[in-house]
């Protein structure tokens, strides 16, 4: 008998510190080290662009865009021979060299690092026609 009223006393002092412990925790007074360091910012790196290429066909020419991950992007046409492809949260500084040569209908192609209009950071491909031609857009992971 004296045996189980020592684990009886044990198991409400062990459910007593529990309960302090956890009414602590919710109300964010515990120590900052009591559990280990605080995680520190995770440092992403944003996406890259990592190519650039055109692909002439007999009746179709293909211009494709890697990136280093999957992106958000935006297409719009200004004029009928020019092609905009907005690539959001993407770093175009390594970009400036990229640019393509005449291939098919594709008259050339540039990169350049702007702002979209809620002031996320965008790399903008600019894609000249030699005459007006309807396009496509089609994405497949980190290739558009």
């Amino acid at each position: 008998m004296a045996n189980n009223t020592h684990r009886l006393a044990f198991a409400r002092m062990g459910s007593a510190l529990l309960l302090v412990v956890a009414g602590l925790w919710a109300a964010d007074l515990t120590p900052l080290g009591a559990f280990g360091p605080a995680p520190g910012p995770a440092t992403v790196s944003a996406p890259h662009l990592k190519g650039l290429s055109a692909k002439a066909g007999r009746r179709i020419t293909t211009v494709t865009i890697e990136t280093s991950d999957p992106v958000a992007y935006l297409t719009n046409r200004p004029d009928p021979m020019t092609l905009l492809v907005d690539l959001r949260e993407v770093d175009a500084a390594h970009a400036g060299q990229m640019v393509l040569e005449e291939e098919g209908i594709v008259a050339g192609a540039s990169v350049e690092q702007t702002t979209g209009a809620d002031g996320v950071r965008v790399a903008r491909v600019r894609i000249r026609l030699t005459q007006p031609a309807a396009h496509q857009v089609r994405s497949k992971r980190n290739v558009i």
